[in-house]
Parts: structure tokens; sequence; C-alpha cells
């Protein structure tokens, strides 16, 4: 993470920068053209130089040049031109390669902590003791996922700022181009270069060097593999290690009886799945009315259930869970007694 937040401040600084020498470099170029094309159409070479000496900025030290090879052939002149926007271009696009490669690099850190991050929960389950606690492995992934995380978000920002410096510049190369031509044809039609020359109103096609910027992008590619590899590690894991509890219930107590009691509903359930309270046959949503009713009439009356062993448990269960219902303080199951042999 420390690199990564090394490169988020760069990231930060370089635009602030960036963003500010163009803003300071560009800011006047208008009023910079107007003025000197007024100044040169009038014969006023003296104001023309010291305004461009008073404005600083690329375009105003390309015009000076000009400007003073005005004597020159109208081919020196432009050379003259293009050979100082050459020096004054690099200065526009100084320090953008330090964008383009923080949007590279911040991706790779980011994989580079998921990575280890994923050395790191390898780890904590090739140690037997940690098998038991799944937080272990759990502080690994969460590394991973947050170097991955910062290193997206640095680059996801920064991209932005990339393009749209870079579309600035190129926006005021083009701008340099365009004055650059209108002083040459001010310079080329008032002041000839030979004694031979004639005067000419041509118009000039000024073209400085070609500037050619990266098109940044993000590099997510190997991070795809890496990141699925490493959700589907973490789920497994997390479910291997994870004790499985069920929750808890409190079951009333069980013994077995010794007497027989005097005052008792059976409630039988046939190998059929027929119901039966006492030796009358009822259908299942009856069960719990009738039995409600002879527990207030005897609150102490004892529900025995009796059902066959061929019936399936959970025909059982449904009438076990009916006989509960209908609040009998008292509940017996009727079982088979077990032969001397061991076998029922």
């Amino acid at each position: 993470m420390y690199p990564l937040f090394v490169c988020a401040v760069v990231s930060f600084a370089t635009a602030l920068d960036r963003l500010w020498a163009i803003v300071i470099a560009t800011r006047r170029n208008e009023t910079l053209i107007k003025s000197a094309r007024d100044l040169l159409l009038k014969g006023d070479i003296d104001g023309a130089l010291s305004l461009c000496a008073d404005t600083p900025g690329p375009i105003s030290s390309m015009i000076a040049s000009g400007v003073k090879a005005r004597n020159l052939a109208a081919a020196d002149v432009e050379r003259a031109m293009q050979e100082m926007a050459m020096k004054q271009l690099p200065l526009l696009s100084e320090r953008l390669s330090v964008l383009d490669t923080v949007i590279t690099l911040a991706p790779l850190l980011g994989l580079l902590g998921t990575v280890t991050g994923m050395i790191r929960a390898f780890h904590v389950v090739a140690s037997m003791n940690s098998l038991g606690t799944p937080t272990a492995i759990t502080g690994g992934v969460s590394e991973a996922l947050i170097a991955t995380a910062a290193g997206l978000t640095i680059a996801v920002t920064t991209l932005p700022v990339y393009n749209f410096l870079t579309e600035r510049v190129k926006g005021d190369i083009g701008a340099m181009e365009l004055h650059a031509a209108e002083v040459l044809n001010i310079l080329a039609t008032r002041a000839p270069g030979q004694p031979d020359e004639k005067p000419v109103s041509r118009r000039a096609r000024f073209k400085t060097a070609p500037v050619q910027f990266k098109r940044a992008r993000i590099e997510i590619i190997p991070m795809i593999d890496t990141i699925f590899f490493l959700l589907v590690f973490f789920m497994i894991t997390s479910l291997a290690m994870q004790p499985m509890a069920a929750p808890k219930v409190h079951l009333p107590t069980s013994a077995s009886a010794t007497d027989r009691p005097q005052n008792k509903v059976i409630v039988t359930v046939t190998a059929t799945g027929d119901y039966y309270v006492d030796r009358q046959k009822v259908s299942e949503t009856d069960i719990r009315a009738l039995i409600q009713a002879k527990v207030q009439q005897d609150p102490g009356v004892t529900v025995i259930l009796n059902c066959d062993k061929d019936q399936h448990i959970a025909q059982f269960v449904r009438a076990f869970d009916l006989v509960k219902q209908s609040n009998a303080a008292t509940v017996m199951i009727a079982t088979t007694p077990e032969a001397p042999g061991g076998n029922p």
C-alpha cells in the first residue's frame, strides 16, 4: 500500500502542476495575438517584441523569433519559428508521461498486493493450527482485495485527467500553428527578405513537428484470472473452515414409564396412514380439537402416541406435533418391548 500511496500523491501533484502550467501558458494567447497582429500591421516592430517579452509563453516566444528574423527570406522566417516551436512544445507536454506511468503501474501494484495476500492465505491454510479460525484466512484475502481496489481506483481517477491534459496540449499545438501562420503571412507580406524578392501575400501553412502522445489504458487483463481464483479460494476455504453448528433447541425431558396411566387418550397412526383417537377414526385436522377437549375435562390426562412400525417417520412426527399443540401435560410413546436376545 505504500507504493500505491506514493503513486496517488505523484499523480495528484503532477496533474495539478501540468494543469497550472498549461493555463498559465495559454491564458492570454488571444489577447497577445490580436495585439501583436495590430502592431505588426502598423509596422511597430519594437512594440511587438516588447509585447512578446512581457507575455511569457510558447506562442509569444515563437512570434518573437519570427519577428527577429523578419529581414530574412520567408522560408527562413518559417524555419526560425518552427525551431522555437520545437523548443516550446516539450514544455507543454512535460511530465505527462508520469501520469501515463501511474495509470499502468498502479493496477500492477494492486495485482502484486493480490498475489502477496494469496500467499499469506495459503500459509494460513498450510498451518494446521489455523484451520479452526476462518478469520486468519480472511485477513490475507482482505489484504489482496484492498490492494487491488486501491490500484484500480488510482488508475481510474488518473486516466481521465491524463486524457484531458493530452487533448488540451493537442489543442494548444493546433492554436500555435494557426497563430504562427497568421504572423508569418504578415511578416512575409510586409518585409521581403532579399532585395530582388517581391512582397508576397500568400497564405502560409505553418506546421510544427508532430507530437505523439501515448494512449494510456488500464491493464486489468492479468488481474482477471487471479481475482477469480482468489474469490473461489475464499469461498471454498471459508465453507471448509467454518464449524457447522446447529441452533440450540430446548427439548422436553423424557423418561421410561413404569406405571400404566389410569386416565389416558391413545392416538394411533396405522400403517395405511389412518388416525384414531382411542378407537374412533378421525381426520388429521380433528386430532388437536379432540385432545384439547379431553385436556379441558381432565388436565392430568396422559396422551399415548402409538404409531405402526411400517409407517414413515414423517407421519409420526406430524402426529406428535398435533398432540403437543393440544397442550397435553404428559405425552407417552408406545414402543415394542425388547426381546431377550436384544432384538425387538
